[in-house]
């Protein structure tokens, strides 16, 4: 297949997985249904500034914009809630300036110092951008912000809410005035910056936790393949790696490992051999046409979730599925085990070959993003069997 006409066909993939995974949203948290919002606004300056010396503000603009802030000599960190028409919070921002000091030994958050735990526990971020310059309000003066680094989450998941996350840190230049109210000089400070905005039906789905591990198991599959790219070079033409260079380094690549109809096992088959096939340009047999293909819900002995017993037959697949095991597992634990058992079912791969998404029918992992590393892993090895 061309890459010219590989990559239409992966963009009308993408773009049905991504109509399909779109929602209606409402857009506003309801703080009487998460605690967090409530304790920040009813008892913040008590559980968090308390031995700080601080002095607490609370002001209400025009009705739709709350702010509370606590500051001192050292920081300010100020929460700006806008509000609907319902008095229902539809953004949440937190601006957390420095004044002494620096700013990773104060960000009472955190995260926008530690962005690798929003790698972690998000997936990789929609939009990246560095020295982005904007003007606010803030302490009632207008000020200029510099973003050093700006990240945007389009679709976040926060307890119950599905979420646009945005996080920053920078430097901020203060104005400072004199009596007359005339700038006399500006102060540069360190700042960093959160954002939620609401977005969805308000609740959490299914779809929306499945579509968080598809995107740390592309995270998992990015930094593998940027770690082996010398080694993908050589196994791949160079039309065809450029082609799957672009993709695997897309925004959209998540949405290859999102299986919306997860109690289908085809559904399985067609991402599995989509992208091996596509973006790692492994050759299959007659697998592809669903004839050939028989999932036996059944049951297993020993807890065992599944079980390839096709691997001898070349025209077809054939995997045995324990329905209990099944209908309790996560997400990822059947992509896994499908994964799995199509590498012993299509290639002939058993647990002893050192690889590692082989070495166990059973997920033990501390993030999804490891599975897209063994991922990597197992589709590398096949391509070189392959081309011996």
């Amino acid at each position: 297949m061309k890459p010219r006409n590989r990559m239409k066909i992966i963009l009308i993939l993408l773009f049905i997985s991504f109509n399909s995974y779109s929602q209606n949203t409402k857009g506003y948290f309801d703080i009487s249904k998460d605690e967090f919002y409530y304790e920040k606004m009813s008892s913040w300056k008590e559980k968090v500034y308390d031995d700080y010396d601080c002095e607490f503000k609370t002001t209400m603009d025009n009705d739709s914009i709350l702010i509370f802030s606590a500051k001192n000599f050292i920081f300010k960190e100020e929460y700006q809630l806008t509000l609907n028409e319902q008095k229902k919070i539809k953004k949440i921002e937190v601006f957390f300036t420095v004044h002494n000091g620096k700013l990773e030994n104060w960000f009472p958050i955190k995260y926008p110092i530690k962005i690798g735990n929003f790698y972690k526990n998000i997936g990789t971020p929609s939009i990246t951008k560095e020295n982005v310059s904007y003007s606010r309000i803030y302490n009632d003066k207008n000020s200029e912000f510099t973003f050093k680094k700006y990240y945007k989450w389009n679709n976040a998941l926060y307890r119950e809410t599905k979420i646009e996350l945005e996080v920053g840190q920078g430097i901020a230049k203060l104005p400072i005035r004199n009596k007359r109210g005339k700038i006399k000089k500006h102060r540069t400070v360190n700042f960093g910056y959160f954002a939620q905005t609401p977005k969805g039906k308000g609740s959490v789905t299914a779809d929306d936790i499945n579509f968080n591990v598809a995107s740390k198991v592309s995270d998992g599959v990015t930094k593998t393949w940027n770690k082996n790219t010398n080694e993908i070079k050589s196994l791949l033409d160079s039309e065809f790696f450029e082609t799957s260079n672009s993709i695997v380094g897309g925004k959209l690549f998540p949405y290859l490992f999102f299986i919306e109809n997860t109690n289908d096992p085809k559904e399985y088959f067609t991402k599995f051999f989509f992208i091996a096939n596509s973006i790692y340009n492994i050759e299959f047999g007659d697998e592809i046409f669903e004839k050939n293909q028989k999932y036996t819900y059944t049951t297993l002995p020993d807890g065992i979730l599944a079980k390839a017993i096709g691997m001898d037959k070349d025209c077809c697949i054939e995997i045995l599925i324990d329905l209990e095991n099944w209908n309790k597992s996560t997400y990822l634990d059947k992509i896994f085990i499908m994964f799995h058992e199509f590498g012993h079912d299509i290639f002939g791969l058993e647990h002893s070959d050192g690889i590692r998404l082989m070495t166990t029918n059973k997920l033990e992992l501390e993030n999804p993003s490891i599975f897209g590393e063994m991922f990597h892993e197992m589709m590398l090895e096949i391509l070189k069997k392959q081309q011996k």
